[in-house]
């Protein structure tokens, strides 16, 4: 599901970008699949900081996804490890109900397994970069890439 979300706008820009700057194929296959990686990635640590974040630095309460029913990774992981989160897709949880909530998210590893994925597929974004010969710019991405799922916000 993610990869249709903010994975494929990323690769298709990426993609779209090489190819309207005459890069040859191989290299606009190489940033599509990183931007599409590297999307995945930043949607998975956007999930991750909906319910880590505090609210003054997210600038939103915390476990927003949750209470809302979305499906994320974390919640998939912990739905297949049989975690229960009693208030998931309640909308008028409670900050308690959801406090609650994370420490069982926390306590199947459903957090750590999504925050491992995203760490896994900027490495993976970042090894597409190989087609390109080493310069300022994919200085750039490889940065760029990190910051993805280094940030806090």
């Amino acid at each position: 599901m993610i990869e249709k979300k903010t994975g494929v706008l990323y690769g298709a820009s990426a993609w779209m970008g090489a190819r309207l700057s005459g890069a040859p194929a191989q290299q606009a296959e190489g940033l599509e699949r990183f931007g599409r990686l590297v999307g995945m990635a930043f949607q998975i640590q956007d999930d991750v900081l909906d319910l880590t974040a505090p609210m003054e630095v997210l600038g939103k309460p915390r476990g927003g996804d949750l209470a809302e029913g979305k499906k994320t990774l974390i919640m998939i992981h912990a739905m297949e490890s049989g975690a229960k989160v009693e208030i998931f897709g309640k909308k008028n949880a409670t900050s308690e109900e959801i406090e609650a909530a994370l420490e069982v998210l926390r306590a199947s590893g459903s957090i750590g397994y999504a925050r491992s994925k995203a760490v896994s597929l900027v490495r993976e974004g970042k090894e597409a970069l190989d087609v390109l010969d080493d310069s300022d710019a994919k200085a750039l991405l490889l940065e760029l890439a990190d910051y993805m799922i280094s940030r806090s916000y």
